[in-house]
């Protein structure tokens, strides 16, 4: 036996296309990630009784939630609006408190019990900024503790309204909704299709992905 590794042949095998609703065009990733413009979800969820909160920075937080600001209102109204353009289906918003604290986790807590009494079922959360810790606490609080479906984003990659990024986000509701985002064409899976096989990542950056 040598000390070196045992080199074998190998090839990249053609990645499959990724078929939505109501279209005709097939879409071919490309280094992990493809476009989705233009494109329905396979299947549509629906959300129903959802409101927001953009949650303020701690050196600015106060333990008082404040009114709907010009800021927040028409951008998660224009992210809403995507999703449907993707074929989602939304009920009005509920009308409740739109901002709240981030460092105050009695206020937090009552904010998201407030919700659950009033009968909220979704909520989009508008973080200050990337906070894991944050995060593990809303997660606990929403999904644990009130049973509310939770989706998160950060405030700056929001507030850009890149469409790469609305779409991230999407996938995510579609699928807390029951929906299911895209189908490979069986025929093009080969050997996959017989359920014989087992597929794994092998790295993250070949994840897939949305591109523009």
């Amino acid at each position: 036996m040598g000390d070196t590794l045992i080199t074998v042949p190998a090839r990249i095998l053609a990645p499959p296309q990724i078929a939505y609703k109501d279209t005709k065009r097939l879409v071919t990733p490309r280094f992990g990630g493809w476009n989705m413009n233009e494109v329905k979800f396979s299947r549509s969820g629906s959300v129903s009784n959802w409101t927001y909160i953009c949650l303020k920075q701690e050196k600015t937080a106060s333990d008082a939630p404040e009114p709907e600001d010009k800021w927040s209102g028409p951008l998660v109204q224009s992210f809403v609006n995507f999703m449907i353009g993707m074929g989602m289906s939304f009920t009005p918003r509920m009308n409740l408190p739109t901002s709240g604290p981030s460092n105050n986790l009695p206020r937090l807590k009552d904010i998201f019990g407030r919700m659950k009494e009033r009968g909220v079922r979704w909520v989009l959360i508008i973080l200050p900024a990337s906070d894991a810790r944050l995060y593990k606490l809303i997660k606990s609080q929403c999904d644990v503790a009130h049973g509310l479906h939770s989706v998160c984003v950060v405030r700056n990659k929001f507030d850009a309204a890149d469409l790469q990024y609305f779409a991230n986000v999407a996938l995510k509701f579609n699928l807390k909704a029951g929906g299911i985002n895209h189908v490979v064409q069986p025929a093009k899976l080969g050997i996959i299709s017989t359920g014989k096989t087992m597929v794994g990542k092998l790295h993250s950056s070949f994840a897939m992905g949305i591109s523009n």
